[in-house]
């Protein structure tokens, strides 16, 4: 039958160590499958003479080699940061480029994904940033039918899905310029929705 064992915290193996007759220097595992564990090296001290300045070096195993930096420690403020960096970003180009000219989106990467070569592995690019895609607030949709056929005018215009279009979306920012708007007043004329373009 397998016996459990109830795990120790550094003061549990410090109190041990002290029983025993021993030092112990605990510190956080190194290897990734045992995260939130401990290392501890015990060994017999002295009360101040040379062993205790003298110290062993050890070397734990590692199970870390060749996994991407992102997984092997926690990012709390990530998000926090990379919303305030891409809201300035999105701001500063506001203020110096014309409305059409920013971009939809801004997406802040580790690093850019190189191919063997040294070069931009313009794919794999792709694929990162569909999986860093920032998390999409809900909708405010439409529920008037002047509104309803407005997004189905965009979605056609736009050649984009209807369902990601709502209210408080921008024009511009879902890819408009000024020859698809002056489309849009066009069918929303013929629709029965007067609209100008400013």
């Amino acid at each position: 039958a397998s016996q459990e064992h109830s795990s120790l915290c550094a003061f549990d193996l410090a109190e041990l160590a002290q029983l025993a007759g021993y030092r112990v220097e605990c510190s956080w595992a190194r290897q990734y499958s045992q995260r939130g564990g401990l290392d501890a090296v015990f060994y017999r001290g002295g009360s101040g003479t040379d062993s205790e300045r003298r110290r062993t070096l050890f070397r734990f195993p590692t199970d870390h080699e060749g996994r991407p930096y992102h997984v092997l420690s926690t990012k709390p403020l990530e998000q926090q940061r990379e919303g305030k960096m891409r809201g300035e970003l999105e701001q500063l180009l506001r203020s110096k480029l014309p409305s059409y000219m920013v971009p939809q989106s801004i997406k802040i990467l580790d690093k850019m994904p190189v191919n063997h070569n040294g070069k931009i592995d313009r794919s794999m690019l792709s694929e990162s940033l569909q999986q860093k895609a920032p998390p999409t607030a809900r909708k405010r949709l439409p529920s008037t039918a002047p509104e309803r056929a407005m997004q189905q005018i965009w979605s056609k215009v736009l050649n984009i899905e209807s369902s990601q279009i709502g209210l408080d979306d921008g024009f511009i920012k879902l890819g408009g310029n000024s020859l698809s708007a002056m489309k849009v007043v066009s069918m929303a004329r013929e629709a029965g929705i007067r609209l100008e373009v400013a």
